[in-house]
């Protein structure tokens, strides 16, 4: 299976906004990957909600890490509708099979 073309390396909840997930670029730049919430004039909606939102963003790249691993390894542990439920989710977070 080949990664999804999305920003490499951990993505991170940012010091300024609990609401903003960031990432860095190939050349060190930090850049915005997600606004998990009202971003109006400046304001942001930093609610619990938006927040967890925000959390669960930036732990994408190390679930489509996870979910490949266990495909890969082929878990004897994983029922047939375990591993077809892992397919469709790392297909449609842009995984390509190789």
């Amino acid at each position: 299976m080949n990664k999804p073309n999305i920003t490499p390396g951990k993505w991170e909840i940012s010091r300024q906004v609990s609401t903003l997930v960031v990432g860095k670029t190939h050349d060190g730049y930090e850049r915005s990957i997600a606004s998990a919430g009202g971003f109006t004039r400046n304001t942001h909606d930093e609610t619990p909600e938006n927040e967890a939102n925000a959390k669960a963003i930036s732990a994408v790249p190390q679930m489509i890490e996870a979910l490949m691993t266990a495909l890969k390894d082929e878990c004897h542990i994983l029922s047939p509708e375990s591993h077809d439920q892992l397919k469709t989710a790392l297909r449609d977070a842009g995984v390509e099979e190789s």
